[in-house]
């Protein structure tokens, strides 16, 4: 999960295709069912699901206004790519027809229909962070619930982070095995019921992150192993070494699959070499290497 702050910066502003008058009619009826306490089904909620609006997410799942051929979108919270998953979900961050009762104390609690064809409330999701056993309606607050659209948003403290007006980084790190740990007070942090709501550490996504660095650091050892075996001197070992640092380099960059998590390799670089069975002198080396280049590419 990275932080993608594209919505808000693009000048197309909300989608056509959600405010048509057939959709702002249907809203109309649905806020009437609500403050009438009817029961909403999927068949009053307005269309929000239009290939403009899948387009745009996934431009900027990247980090971008607009997709390239070649481009592959990520889902905004566990970060992989399309070819990956089923299929991209356009989602509410705040539920549309009710909230889960794990979250409101058992008691029965509406969505936020009025949020329904909300630009700013429609993310995209893969089907497993989206699904009844992860996202789905979850929404847990700290504060006070808004129950009606005059309530003040803020005041609800939401609990999940939402990636497109708040860094993950703040919330969320890593440990070197891949898997993700909130930053705070346990598991009442904002960084951990995020893990746990997404279901960010599911073991594919664990295996997925961690041969990113296992590819790497092979790439390292073998190096390693090659010059110490005489098959080439030890200047050539920087040539090896610099196309190992641009890879790792590149795994943070917005369009890379998991990019939360190079960056942490990138962060905890010194840690990471340190930790693989070779000789002290090539270690340093590569650190060497990897800041000088490091620094040119700032």
């Amino acid at each position: 999960m990275i932080y993608i702050n594209n919505k808000y910066l693009d000048t197309a502003g909300t989608p056509a295709s959600l405010t048509t008058p057939h959709n702002l009619t249907k809203l109309a009826r649905l806020m009437i069912k609500f403050n009438t306490n009817s029961t909403i089904v999927d068949a009053d909620i307005p269309n929000y699901k239009s290939d403009e609006i899948l387009t745009r997410l996934k431009a900027y799942s990247i980090g971008k206004f607009q997709l390239d051929a070649a481009d592959q979108a990520k889902c905004y919270y566990c970060e992989s790519y399309g070819a990956h998953v089923a299929s991209f979900q356009v989602e509410h961050f705040r539920p549309k027809k009710s909230v889960n009762a794990q979250d409101t104390n058992g008691v029965a609690v509406r969505g936020y229909p009025w949020l329904s064809i909300d630009w700013h409330n429609l993310l995209l999701s893969c089907p497993a962070c989206n699904s009844t056993g992860a996202k789905g309606t979850r929404f847990p607050i700290a504060g006070v619930r808004a129950v009606t659209p005059h309530c003040n948003l803020t005041l609800e403290q939401h609990m999940l982070i939402n990636p497109e007006i708040e860094d993950p980084a703040t919330y969320i790190t890593f440990n070197d095995l891949g898997q993700m740990r909130g930053i705070g007070n346990g598991n009442a942090c904002k960084g951990n019921v995020s893990i746990g709501v997404y279901t960010l550490n599911r073991d594919a996504l664990v295996v997925n992150r961690l041969k990113i660095w296992k590819d790497l650091s092979s790439e390292i050892c073998e190096a390693v192993y090659a010059s110490e075996k005489g098959w080439f001197g030890f200047l050539k070992l920087s040539t090896l070494y610099t196309l190992v640092i641009k890879k790792i380099i590149k795994t943070q960059n917005n369009e890379q699959q998991y990019a939360l998590w190079g960056r942490y390799i990138n962060e905890n670089i010194e840690q990471l070499v340190g930790s693989l069975i070779i000789k002290k002198k090539y270690k340093s080396k590569f650190l060497r290497l990897y800041k000088r280049y490091a620094q040119l590419n700032n």
